[in-house]
């Protein structure tokens, strides 16, 4: 379990508590008047001695404690965990100097507030008398300058909105402003008792060092930084030795956070057509490591840039009340809400927008005894994602291992960009959808499907774990485009440079052959290009290409008409859809190319030794061979055309083309009937010519 030190929180839980108060005081009057206050709202607060010197005020022995108590729901209580439950905070500074320090009806404000370093804070959560959790920590060389913080709004107490009810205090957080502030070094000690077996026991250390916040003002930070920070935790094992696990962040920057946008977001009025805001500019984390003896991860750098929220359409409080009600009275939240709960968790998703994450030099080990397994990623890097979509999603320069081995490599692979779908369908379904009953997977598909995609992957190498043999692949790019979800009415795929040893071949007799002509290895490449015109009907399938290197390629393309859009639309029902779609479809048409790369030589020359006969017999049988099948068809002049060109190729194997280009459309069901009837009507019927070496 890793804890973390939230600095930032805690810096703003920090000016909570040094709060609020009338009429302009100062010095002695003005620090009085901010603890009757805090009194007020239950914080007990007290000093020994302030001394004012001018425009300075010393303060000494200052201490803050808050204490509350509350009931588990009987859902949540377990044999360990039972209600009461007491939290309780403290906070003693030994020396508080200030300068400047006033107090009037809207607040307090300091030009200067420094804290002694013998500051000391500690939080606990007790049941009964117990300590369950206990932290203790120190902050030194604690300054703030051009600090000021508004008074403590009232909360009414409200049974119907026990989560909204607090939103004042999130909301006046607007009127805090400093215009610099910091410390050199927090540190954190705590021990939680665990809970039975379940939650074994721990104890850590945390310090946090140099943070610096700079420019708040109107609900926005202008930066905040943080020189570094870093943890260990103990937990008892299972065998009753300590497990360690350890952390370090390097440093942390962040320029330009509005806090605002995240309250507005919580408590948005419902208005569909707000724009995204800005909510924080540029975050980088540097040099973060983690250890627990077992695994280890390590990030030179990552962040983002340009996160924007915009207020969704639901009201977040009012369903977290709604939520909790439901919770805390043991019941069942009723349909609609659980309805509500699902539309704004959609809501929360499409509230968030970042133009570009990242994350460089990531490594990730595990030294388990059995399990000596790591891999290296040069970057990942995200743009312009959305609820809209995403323009990439990119990993480059991946490297893994098992133990000392490399076993897979990629270069580069890239998802995008991608289009989602539109909200407003996916809202209007889950308004209408019976909670206890089964969704319709396709009705879900057309929803959720993105209606655009693309993938690439480049440079890949990977050990084959039952051969040991090396795969390679130089590139794979698929891009998928669908005005018909979930179906892709469009589809682009391309594979170049897919390499493998033919001891890899699941055909052996395939794999002996190829040997026998010289190759060791296959090297394959492939395109193909679809598409579906809404208009027409027309399937288009083009740029079909397969080149087996040092063996031949292969290219063809078709065109067909009648392909219903019902097809596309219902795809659970293709069978019945494609009975009826025989009827109206066509044949427009098509082409085949073979183009010899020295296979077709190779293998005439494996056939004649492996049948101790010359070439020239080989080719002679088989075109014997050939014109039997083709007097089967009972088309003399188009079994004398093909005869002469595969003749033609055979003696200077180059290309042989194969074109179907009939005036008119060919109706499927007239296609079928000369097949069975009438084959030797076909190659008119198509208009089929065969062109060699062209």
């Amino acid at each position: 379990m890793t804890m973390r030190i939230p600095a930032l929180s805690i810096i703003f839980g920090l000016a909570m508590c040094l709060n609020p108060a009338h009429a302009q005081q100062s010095g002695k009057a003005a620090l009085d008047e901010w603890l009757d206050d805090q009194r007020a709202f239950g914080i007990e607060s007290s000093y020994d001695s302030a001394e004012s010197a001018g425009n300075t005020l010393l303060v000494s022995g200052i201490r803050f404690s808050f204490s509350t108590t509350f009931e588990l729901p009987e859902a949540k209580a377990t044999a360990d965990l039972q209600g009461p439950l007491s939290l309780i905070f403290r906070w003693h500074t030994p020396k508080l100097t200030t300068t400047g320090f006033v107090a009037d009806e809207d607040g307090f404000f300091a030009d200067t507030m420094a804290l002694s370093s013998d500051t000391t804070f500690g939080f606990e959560v007790r049941q009964a008398q117990e300590t369950i959790l206990d932290m203790q920590g120190t902050i030194e060389d604690s300054v703030l300058n051009g600090y000021g913080w508004p008074r403590i709004p009232k909360i009414d107490t409200d049974p119907k909105r026990p989560i909204s009810r607090w939103m004042p205090y999130l909301e006046v957080l607007k009127d805090y402003r400093l215009d610099l502030g910091g410390y050199s070094l927090l540190t954190m000690d705590f021990t939680f008792a665990g809970l039975g077996k379940d939650v074994p026991a721990m104890t850590g250390h945390a310090e946090s060092r140099d943070l610096m916040l700079k420019g708040l003002l109107d609900g926005r930070l202008a930066e905040y930084s943080e020189g570094g920070s870093s943890q260990e935790t103990i937990l008892e094992g299972p065998d009753g030795k300590p497990f360690r696990d350890k952390s370090q962040t390097g440093q942390t920057t962040l320029m330009g956070m509005d806090y605002i946008a995240l309250v507005d977001l919580l408590n948005s009025d419902g208005t569909d057509n707000q724009e995204y805001r800005p909510y924080i500019d540029r975050l980088e984390v540097q040099n973060q490591q983690t250890d627990n003896g077992l695994q280890a991860i390590g990030i030179k750098r990552l962040g983002l840039e340009g996160l924007s929220i915009r207020p969704p359409e639901t009201n977040m409080m009012a369903i977290a009340d709604a939520l909790f009600l439901a919770v805390t009275k043991q019941s069942e939240p009723d349909e609609m809400l659980v309805k509500k709960a699902l539309i704004a968790a959609f809501d929360l998703y499409r509230s968030f927008s970042v133009k570009r994450l990242y994350v460089e030099e990531l490594t990730a080990s595990s030294n388990l005894p059995d399990f000596m397994f790591g891999f290296d990623v040069g970057r990942i890097e995200g743009l312009d994602i959305s609820s809209n979509g995403l323009n990439t999603m990119s990993v480059r320069d991946v490297d893994v291992k098992s133990g000392a081995n490399q076993i897979a490599s990629i270069g580069a692979f890239q998802v995008g960009p991608i289009e989602y779908p539109a909200y407003g369908p996916i809202r209007d379904y889950i308004a209408d959808f019976d909670v206890d009953g089964k969704p319709d997977p396709m009705a879900v598909a057309r929803l959720f499907t993105p209606t655009s995609m693309a993938f690439e992957l480049s440079d890949l190498f990977a050990i084959n774990p039952e051969t040991g043999s090396d795969i390679r692949l130089d590139h794979y790019a698929l891009e998928l485009n669908s005005t018909l979800p979930p179906v892709p009415t469009t589809l682009d795929m391309s594979i170049h440079g897919w390499e493998m040893p033919l001891s890899d071949l699941k055909q052996p007799d395939v794999a002996a052959m190829l040997q026998l002509m010289g190759l060791e290895k296959i090297r394959l490449s492939q395109n193909l290009s679809l598409r579906w015109d809404e208009a027409s009907e027309d399937l288009i399938v083009e740029d079909v290409m397969i080149d087996v290197g040092d063996i031949a390629t292969v290219r063809a393309s078709v065109r067909l008409g009648g392909v219903p859009r019902a097809l596309f639309e219902n795809p659970d029902q293709a069978e019945q859809i494609l009975q009826t779609a025989i009827f109206t479809a066509s044949f427009k048409s098509a082409a085949f190319e073979l183009v010899d790369d020295g296979g077709l030589k190779a293998a005439l020359s494996v056939a004649a030794m492996s049948q101790n006969m010359p070439e020239e017999i080989i080719v002679e049988v088989g075109l014997k061979q050939l014109e039997a099948e083709l007097a089967k068809i009972g088309n003399a002049e188009f079994s004398s055309m093909i005869l002469a060109a595969v003749a033609e190729f055979l003696e200077d194997p180059q290309s042989l083309r194969i074109v179907a280009a009939p005036e008119n459309p060919v109706a499927a069901v007239a296609l079928m009937g000369a097949a069975t009837m009438a084959p030797q009507e076909i190659p008119e019927l198509l208009n089929l010519s065969i062109f060699v070496n062209e």
